[in-house]
């Protein structure tokens, strides 16, 4: 459906049953367009490599999306199941460069993994669209000293599992990579994890999760 509104100089466009086609048919959106003097803005849900990014305000410029709030949903590989899911995010999306960047407008953001059984707090994550690939982040300086006690550690803590059993699991982790075709985290800069009554070092201070909520075994670890 088009309206123009020659006083305000204003052309906007509404999706019925056919999205609107951006980028050279790299993105769609359903929803609402304006075009006017001031640039091009709309509003509803871009589709676009297996994602979906929505928000009441979004702002294009040449090949980019800009959205000050919006949510993101990114869709795997098995059978269009859910990747990752979060809300409240700056995003900035540039197809030229394939990359997708998003801000937490809270500080930082949760971003539930479904397949991984697990979520997070990160305060900004980059998405590299051709690769499949996230690259997660959090400004947090990690505690030097020995936590033993279990709330003061969950309450530092930024990953968690969510798997039945495996409630009482969570480290911080302030740097992580996640391959989307593959269902595969991987957690850096990880100092110890606690469990029961044992702390836990990584070798490299990594560890690699994958589907439900299955970590590798860590080879190396100290005790």
């Amino acid at each position: 459906q088009l309206n123009y509104y020659p006083q305000k100089d204003k052309l906007v466009i509404t999706t019925l049953e056919e999205p609107i086609v951006f980028f050279e048919k790299e993105a769609t959106m359903k929803g609402s367009t304006t075009l006017s003097s001031d640039g091009l803005i709309g509003k509803g849900a871009m589709q676009f490599y297996d994602a979906t990014l929505s928000s009441l305000h979004f702002k294009y410029d040449r090949r980019k999306i800009h959205a000050d709030t919006s949510n993101l949903q990114i869709s795997g590989k098995d059978l269009g199941a859910l990747a990752i899911s979060t809300e409240n995010v700056q995003a900035h999306v540039d197809f030229d460069k394939n990359i997708g960047k998003f801000i937490s407008n809270t500080g930082e953001t949760k971003i539930t993994f479904p397949a991984n059984q697990y979520i997070c707090y990160m305060d900004e994550f980059t998405w590299f669209m051709k690769s499949d690939e996230l690259e997660l982040k959090k400004n947090q300086t990690v505690n030097a000293d020995i936590v033993i006690n279990a709330e003061e550690r969950k309450r530092a803590s930024n990953f968690f599992s969510i798997a039945s059993g495996q409630d009482s699991l969570n480290f911080l982790s302030t740097k992580a990579k996640f391959d989307i075709a593959k269902n595969i985290l991987r957690c850096d800069n990880i100092k110890d994890i606690l469990v029961g009554d044992a702390l836990i070092t990584p070798d490299s201070g990594r560890v690699t999760i994958e589907k439900f909520a299955d970590m590798r075994p860590l080879h190396r670890a100290l005790i």
